[in-house]
């Protein structure tokens, strides 16, 4: 069940981000991003502090030759983005608190809902 919500959400990130015209050969790679920052959002029923601090504690611990994004060089570039994401993907964030609320059910009716709220 989480690896088709996971899948589900990822493809309507990648379609968002098309959408904005993200290049081709980065789109992996941005649906990513924005994946880690949806679930973020998510599990942090859209207070984008928490989130911030979520994601900062993911990115420091991150080995220290793997160059940062942009975005999560510092709380405060976090935290813009996670804005601008909440702004931008509220459907996405909305399907994956869905899936996070039913996770213990992870029955079909999750599924269908999750669905939804990505159709909407």
């Amino acid at each position: 069940m989480e690896t088709s919500i996971k899948d589900l959400l990822s493809k309507s990130i990648s379609n968002r981000l098309v959408e904005f015209e993200a290049k081709t050969e980065f789109l992996d790679l941005l649906t990513m991003e924005v994946e880690t920052m949806i679930m973020a959002l998510a599990y942090n029923h859209g207070d984008v502090q928490a989130a911030t601090q979520d994601v900062w504690k993911i990115t420091t611990q991150i080995d220290v030759e793997t160059p940062k994004m942009p975005w999560t060089e510092t709380p405060e570039k976090i935290a813009r983005t996670l804005e601008g994401i909440a702004k931008q993907f509220p459907k996405q964030i909305s399907a994956y608190t869905i899936y996070l609320d039913s996770k213990e059910q992870e029955d079909e009716a999750t599924l269908e809902a999750v669905k939804a709220a990505l159709a909407e």
